[in-house]
């Protein structure tokens, strides 16, 4: 639909959009699908192209057209076409603010506006029409991103129209968000979620702000019922009030400075527009209110309530300010964690401090002086976050890991240095401290046979998941990088043959097969054939030469190893793959898969391989491909 409109010219016709609009009357679309917008798009391409170039609308004259039909009927006697198709597109909208048809005859209504010239009489008469809508919920179809956004993107004569009219709407406000009681107040809340969609200009809101005539001094610049939704945008606008409003936001009540927050991470984490400078300010905000939530979400740019992770750019520029206000994260987590404050509170800050620590935005502490404070927290959930620290510091600092190791053997291998299960009232504690020194293990751990059999048991006693399981992934690239890939090949069959052991699922076999392929690239990047071939012989059926525990990879794991090796060591595999083929105690699914990605790499290899061409010589046998 999208593309034929673009060539309406040329394909398309009045039938056609009739017939697209009978066709669409039978489409059931969920109300909150993400469909929805696809159609109604689709389809407003179709009418703004028909009205356009079937109809001539809007046309140069707002009088009526005798004669004029459209394909949902005719006008009524005095009605101008162009009308009669808005007000069909609105009363579908008072009478279901989802339809699709009428959403559509609103985008199609504002494409076809954001066209039009100065002092056209379709302006002013279309966004009368479309402000007047009544019905609980049809205004609220103007703040859909292609309705007044997209119009107020355009550098048109309409958009300019509609600024004035926006800032008489916006002068109904204070307004609460969810509770707009009488008809002003309703318009003004679709105003301002107009106005704050991220789409719409900078320039835009500030022009709406101005024409509005605000005073400086007024509560609602920093009021959720008022403009605090719009501050950010206008400020980027040169708004000079919200621009003060936000230099100054340090200094704003403490209901104020959440709001200014909230908005500046919002603007961060949609890849809306700000500075390096809002950046700056947010870091300070979560800081003074010692938002240590926000501050953990801005350390690992993971998804918050309500917002999505930061995007790449963002999240360097916001380790970068928080690195500079390292002594201030540094003071709040102290307090956080002092003695006498709530668990909860101490938590999050432990929590805070790993994070930071994790990804270098504060140096790592000195475990020998922080041991002392676990004696201070008294629930377990807490100590589990103590914990985890100290996982992560050995893990970053190998100087620091046998001070770990030292104090989390303690809490994790019972007197006969076994590991006891966890399932007694310590559980939550124990598995935690289990967790951090496997992690510290795989990361900075000796990589001596002891060390290696320890971590196989720290990862593997119950309960254990995938998730767990996967870090030792990272003690075979460590053991391939150190000591070549013999002792990693071998440490990573004893990995696989654990985990079918351990029969963790199907699902969990799945996640662990990906999560290994690191360790299959490693053992592929530092090996040599004769380490390759005694990987071969895990892809076997058992033969009668074959140890009673000797282990076959299932199927997963069989595919990943063998993608690996062609994408890391084609060369020197070719032939034992080849021979895999033909080997009668490869499962069927193995070969097929071995044959695929043979014949794809051969085709890579040399379909653009035109070297023959260069030196003047015929090729001495066809190239494939």
């Amino acid at each position: 639909m999208t593309l034929w409109a673009r060539h309406w010219e040329t394909l398309g016709s009045p039938e056609w959009a009739a017939a697209v609009q009978e066709r669409l009357k039978r489409v059931r679309v969920a109300p909150k699908s993400y469909d929805v917008e696809l159609f109604q798009s689709a389809l407003a391409r179709v009418l703004a192209a028909s009205w356009t170039h079937d109809h001539g609308l809007p046309g140069d004259h707002g009088l009526a057209a005798d004669g004029a039909h459209g394909p949902d009927g005719g006008p009524a006697p005095g009605t101008h076409p162009w009308t009669h198709r808005l007000d069909h597109a609105v009363a579908l909208l008072e009478a279901d603010d989802h339809d699709t048809a009428g959403n559509a005859g609103l985008i199609a209504a504002a494409a076809v506006l954001a066209t039009l010239p100065h002092g056209h009489w379709a302006i002013e008469a279309t966004l009368d029409r479309c402000l007047e809508m009544t019905g609980q919920g049809a205004l609220h179809a103007l703040q859909h991103r292609m309705v007044f956004p997209q119009l107020l993107s355009a550098d048109c004569a309409a958009a300019e129209s509609l600024v004035h009219r926006l800032a008489v709407m916006l002068k109904a406000l204070p307004c609460p968000e969810n509770q707009p009681v009488t008809p002003p107040r309703r318009r003004a809340l679709v105003a301002r979620r107009i106005l704050a969609h991220r789409d719409v200009p900078p320039h835009r809101v500030r022009q709406v702000l101005e024409h509005s005539g605000w005073d400086a001094d007024s509560d609602l610049w920093l009021s959720q019922d008022g403009l605090a939704t719009l501050l950010l945008p206008a400020a980027l606008g040169g708004h000079p009030t919200a621009v003060s409003r936000i230099e100054k936001a340090t200094t704003a009540p403490a209901a104020a400075r959440n709001l200014v927050r909230r908005s500046l991470h919002r603007a961060v984490t949609d890849s809306g527009l700000h500075t390096e400078r809002h950046i700056g300010l947010l870091v300070n905000l979560s800081l003074m209110d010692a938002d240590t939530v926000l501050l953990e979400a801005l350390t690992t740019g993971r998804a918050k309530k309500g917002t999505g992770p930061l995007p790449p750019l963002a999240h360097e520029r916001v380790l970068g300010a928080l690195r500079a206000s390292a002594p201030a994260l540094t003071g709040l987590i102290a307090d956080e964690i002092a003695e006498g404050n709530s668990g909860k509170r101490q938590r999050q800050a432990l929590t805070l401090w790993e994070c930071s620590v994790s990804v270098g935005t504060l140096p790592a502490p000195d475990l020998a002086q922080l041991q002392p404070r676990y004696g201070t927290f008294s629930d377990q959930k807490t100590r589990a976050a103590f914990l985890g620290l100290v996982g992560t510091v050995a893990a970053r600092e190998p100087a620091q890991y046998a001070t770990a190791h030292a104090f989390l053997s303690e809490l994790v291998f019972d007197a006969a240095g076994d590991i006891p299960r966890l399932d007694d009232a310590s559980a939550s504690t124990r598995n935690a401290a289990r967790k951090a020194l496997f992690h510290a293990a795989c990361e900075s751990g000796p990589l001596t046979p002891s060390a290696l059999t320890t971590a196989l048991d720290l990862a593997f006693a119950p309960p254990t998941d995938a998730g767990l399981i996967s870090g030792l992934g990272r003690l075979v690239c460590r053991l391939s990088t150190a000591h070549g890939a013999a002792p990693a090949a071998e440490l990573l069959i004893r990995v696989i043959g654990a985990a079918v052991a351990s029969q963790q699922g199907r699902a969990a076999e799945n996640h662990l097969a990906k999560a290994l392929r690191g360790a299959m690239d490693s053992v592929f990047d530092h090996g040599s054939p004769a380490v390759y071939r005694t990987l071969w012989e895990h892809l076997k059926e058992p033969g009668p030469e074959d140890d009673a525990d000797h282990v076959v990879f299932p199927e997963r794991y069989a595919l990943g190893l063998v993608s690996c090796a062609i994408r890391r060591s084609y060369a020197a595999t070719r032939q034992d793959l080849e021979a895999l083929v033909a080997h009668p105690r490869v499962p069927r699914t193995t070969k097929m898969w071995i044959g695929d990605q043979l014949s794809a790499r051969s085709r890579e290899r040399t379909e653009h391989d035109l070297s023959w061409v260069l030196d003047g010589e015929m090729p001495g046998r066809p190239v494939a491909g």
